[in-house]
């Protein structure tokens, strides 16, 4: 709502995108899924196999805006659940938190995760607009 009030359509469009992303790529279809429903009771592998498929839905919805700046202030304002607090972070210093992310713990977290944090999905974004800029 903040977002269609301050004009963002293209962070909305970013979230919207991701969202119709799953579905496109053939996350959300049936026999997919029970294709490899094996793979999603293996410890570890069903996790890996969810956080990529929200780093594919993210290059996604990055794809359909092609503005960089604006997917990763989508992201944020994701992980902040606020568009006015999101105007107010730093992108590159919200990315640089993932450096800081104790190695175990970090790693620990990682595999049990279906979603890649925050910061890794936006340094993702980063790095995909800079290989698509070339």
């Amino acid at each position: 709502d903040l977002m269609l009030r301050h004009g963002r359509t293209d962070e909305l469009a970013m979230i919207i995108g991701h969202e119709l992303a799953h579905h496109a790529a053939g996350h959300t279809a049936f026999f997919r899924n029970l294709a490899i429903l094996p793979g999603r009771i293996i410890p570890f592998l069903g996790a890996a196999y969810g956080r990529a498929c929200e780093l594919t839905a993210d290059r996604i919805g990055y794809a359909l805006v092609g503005d960089g700046r604006a997917a990763q202030n989508s992201l944020i304002a994701v992980a902040l659940g606020c568009q006015s607090l999101a105007d107010r972070i730093d992108i590159e210093r919200f990315a640089e938190q993932e450096r800081e992310i104790p190695g175990l713990m970090g790693f620990v977290h990682k595999i049990f995760s279906s979603h890649p944090r925050m910061t890794r999905r936006v340094i993702e974004i980063s790095e995909f607009d800079k290989r698509q800029s070339k």
